[in-house]
């Protein structure tokens, strides 16, 4: 499904999301360990929206921006969890942006390649390797 921008939405029930590191975060992230704990999620949760009436979301967990205008006019439910608490198979998820934010950098220089894997309930999956520089 395509938004109004040409973006790719997910419009289904995601099974998981998994991210990992093919170097060592820290002594508590070995590389290769699934860093789910240490990461945040943004998310737009417009089945939130729909399911209370087109009503904006203003949970302890919203994210809101101020000057944006969309904030303003129209329902909006940007929200912000840890990725480990979200409970996605009991959550349809309809958005077209999933952004992941570290709590923690690692604690070495270097460049660490992180592997996001996005499993959907039908169990296809989209994966995207991004590489992230210490200095």
């Amino acid at each position: 499904m395509l938004d109004g921008d040409g973006a790719i939405v997910i419009s289904d029930t995601l099974k998981s999301v998994s991210i990992t590191c093919d170097k060592t975060i820290d002594k508590d992230h070995p590389a290769n360990s699934e860093l789910r704990g240490m990461f945040k999620v943004f998310y737009d949760d417009f089945y939130y929206i729909v399911k209370n009436g087109y009503k904006s979301y203003t949970g302890p967990d919203a994210f809101t921006c101020p000057d944006r205008y969309m904030d303003k006019h129209f329902p909006y439910a940007f929200r912000c969890e840890d990725l480990s608490s979200v409970d996605f198979p009991n959550r349809p998820f309809f958005s077209h942006r999933l952004l992941l934010y570290s709590k923690l950098d690692p604690v070495t220089p270097g460049v660490y390649t992180f592997m996001v894997k996005i499993t959907k309930k039908n169990g296809t999956s989209l994966e995207r390797s991004i590489a992230y520089t210490v200095k």
